[in-house]
């Protein structure tokens, strides 16, 4: 997003909030204050187009307006057919088809995610910042890695690792493990006869070894791709 464009977002926003305060804008478009505060300073990563719009009928004439101005590229009219497909790739939940998309970024925290990993909770909603990624999983997502327990797996603090949940897990496969209560953990999955063995790639951890009977509380999700933290495009 080019200054020009960055100083727009702001002057529209700096005009309403203006008159009813920044968090009656926010609460308002049904955002988050703290949101609408990175968007005014050019520090929201990749905001979604749900977002953008509910935030552009507030400030503007138009609900296309915020999303024109921080995707250019995909700027996308009703009457614009020609945008359309373009504008598809910029959308966070376009159709499960194979395609290259922005996926939703979640932290994963140190005592477990920031959201609840369950079936039912999928589509995700909105998240503050996206990435790009191919992938056919219309409930796919990026975490952000803390810890060093994969470091042998080439997978480092601070590094993206994208999570497919509708993708079948296999022995042996680098999986997040959700246990129910006891936080998360991404390992390599070890599945034996009485038991599932979580294995780091890193010699200063131990395995995390789960009964068979407590495995059923886990939830395990594929990760199938990994975005280095200095990965550039």
């Amino acid at each position: 997003m080019n200054n020009d464009n960055v100083a727009e977002i702001k002057r529209l926003i700096d005009a309403k909030a203006s008159r009813v305060g920044l968090n009656q804008l926010a609460h308002q478009a049904g955002l988050n204050p703290a949101f609408v505060s990175r968007l005014k300073n050019g520090l929201a990563k990749r905001p979604s187009v749900e977002s953008l719009r509910k935030l552009s009928v507030k400030v503007s004439d138009s609900p296309y307006t915020l999303e024109n101005l921080v995707y250019p590229d995909y700027a996308y009219k009703p009457d614009d057919s020609s945008k359309k497909e373009a504008w598809n790739n910029v959308s966070p939940a376009p159709p499960p088809d194979a395609r290259e998309r922005l996926i939703p970024v979640f932290d994963v925290a140190a005592g477990g995610f920031l959201f609840d990993p369950k079936p039912d909770d999928y589509p995700l909603g909105e998240s503050d910042e996206y990435e790009s990624a191919v992938s056919s999983d219309p409930n796919a997502v990026w975490l952000r890695v803390n810890g060093d327990s994969m470091t042998g797996a080439n997978i480092n603090d601070g590094d993206l690792v994208l999570v497919e949940p509708n993708k079948q897990v296999e022995n042996g496969d680098i999986v997040i493990c959700n246990k129910n209560g006891a936080g998360v953990t991404i390992k390599y999955l070890d599945v034996k006869q009485d038991r599932v063995e979580l294995r780091p790639a890193n010699h200063k951890y131990s395995p995390i070894i789960i009964p068979k009977e407590e495995a059923e509380d886990c939830r395990f999700l594929k990760i199938v791709l990994v975005k280095p933290k200095e990965w550039k495009p």
